[in-house]
């Protein structure tokens, strides 16, 4: 049901790494350079007869490029890493399909499915709380009432068959599930088409958003390659080096959640405004008034689904 939306995150995020990627790395390996620095006694390593750190002072200037080609062969490789597994880490944050289809994690996900449902039951205890105190007069209780109410209409479906495992994808969930009830579209089909045919300023705002989730998943890639470096520290800097790097990973993945929240509401902008341009483009005839409008989504997602599925027939009116 949000497959289209998740797609249209994962497929175009390869091709940022450059801006994305090389910032965060570049910081990674220069702190940890420094903190290594910081904790060895380079005499002692000297002291070794044949050391690396012997090798590299014997070779004077041609030891010092030796490093400089290393550290920007790591920095770019890091990179080029992050981008490559950036799509993964979208699909995992996003969509349900890399662990609910395959057998040996189906109960993962039936896990994961009923964490998402006490978390939205207990954002909904609360709204019903706050909207308590709220009608007894409490001003600081509506307002406060109305973020969290707005928070559970945003992040979470209303329905069961919508929930997904992961907090991006019941963002998504939502705002699909929205368009289907109010406007009869089915994004899973709908969506790319749509894109499709949008005007180059409608699809740049999108664009922008794909970057930015593209941005905070590589920073979270690259926050997890820290993790394994610690074992290279000793403790007394190992423990500050661990806690950076938490405190990194979680900013990156709130950030990555707040970007996909983002997307969803553009993406939700772009159906509302910008459909008829699909009805138009496939001559299928639009709602001649908002009580139609249902109907006429169901008609056209059924068109789009019928091109996935040779056995379909849709029933349509051409214009």
């Amino acid at each position: 049901m949000i497959e289209g939306l998740a797609k249209s995150l994962i497929e175009p995020l390869s091709a940022h790494w450059r801006n994305a990627s090389l910032g965060a790395a570049a910081s990674l390996w220069l702190t940890f350079a420094l903190l290594f620095v910081l904790s060895h006694n380079g005499a002692a390593d000297c002291a070794r007869p044949g050391g690396p750190w012997c090798r590299v002072a014997d070779n004077g200037s041609v030891g010092s490029g030796l490093i400089l080609l290393a550290a920007a062969g790591l920095v770019i490789g890091t990179a080029f890493l992050a981008a490559g597994l950036a799509p993964g880490l979208v699909a995992a944050m996003t969509a349900d399909f890399w662990i609910c289809q395959p057998p040996p994690l189906s109960w993962v996900c039936r896990l994961s499915i009923r964490w998402q449902r006490g978390k939205r039951g207990r954002l909904a205890a609360r709204c019903a709380r706050l909207s308590s105190a709220a009608g007894s007069g409490n001003g600081f209780k509506a307002r406060r009432k109305g973020a969290v109410y707005s928070q559970l209409i945003s992040r979470y479906p209303t329905e069961d068959e919508w929930l997904r495992s992961s907090t991006g994808g019941n963002i998504l969930a939502a705002i699909s599930q929205k368009i289907n009830d109010r406007l009869g579209l089915d994004l899973t089909h709908v969506w790319q088409p749509l894109v499709g045919v949008l005007s180059d300023g409608a699809a740049d705002e999108l664009e922008t958003d794909s970057t930015t989730i593209a941005k905070r998943c590589q920073q979270m890639l690259i926050a997890l390659v820290a993790f394994p470096l610690a074992g290279l520290l000793p403790w007394l800097y190992a423990v500050p080096w661990l806690a950076l790097a938490l405190v990194a990973l979680v900013a990156s993945r709130q950030a990555a959640i707040a970007a996909v929240a983002t997307f969803a509401e553009h993406a939700a902008t772009v159906v509302i405004i910008h459909r008829m341009l699909l009805y138009t483009a496939l001559r299928v005839q639009p709602p001649s008034n908002p009580a139609a409008e249902v109907a006429s989504g169901r008609q056209l997602s059924q068109l789009l689904a019928s091109f996935h599925n040779l056995d379909a027939s849709p029933s349509l009116i051409y214009l």
